[in-house]
């Protein structure tokens, strides 16, 4: 059947006769149809739907959503080996999701964590600047501009 609002075929998997209703599979997806929306496609509209499924669908690029990420990434307490591979991710998804700038909470400590974090930002190309926190946590944090989208 052809949904008329919508101007596609498809299934009329139940119908409500007291409500006017049908429920139809249209694609990937089901929906609720008043009955008088519903019709039979003509041999013109079959003809064409079947043109349009022979014709190939155009390539798409699609960039995946953009993460949930916090301005805050704290590593404290990280073995060093364990900071480069998931500071890199998360420069990445934090890039992906617009944000202008990171915080990077490492610690003072014995300085260890702060020098492997700068020295990826040294080399990672998502990175446009970065310095010591300041008053925002002095050389416990690293904060990291990200090159704009």
């Amino acid at each position: 059947m052809l949904v008329r609002s919508v101007g596609l075929e498809g299934e009329v998997l139940s119908i409500d006769a007291d409500d006017g209703t049908a429920e139809v599979q249209v694609g990937g997806f089901r929906m609720q149809a008043e009955l008088a929306e519903l019709r039979r496609p003509t041999r013109s509209e079959r003809n064409n739907a079947r043109a349009e499924a022979r014709r190939p669908e155009p390539a798409r690029t699609a960039l995946p959503p953009a993460p949930d990420v916090s301005l805050n990434f704290d590593m404290r307490g990280w073995r060093a080996g364990d900071v480069a591979e998931r500071l890199e991710r998360y420069l990445n998804d934090a890039y992906l999701a617009g944000l202008p700038y990171v915080r990077l909470i490492h610690g003072k400590g014995t300085g260890a964590l702060r020098q492997i974090v700068r020295d990826v930002l040294k080399s990672h190309p998502l990175v446009a600047s970065f310095g010591g926190g300041g008053a925002d946590g002095g050389e416990g944090v690293t904060v990291a501009r990200l090159n704009e989208r």
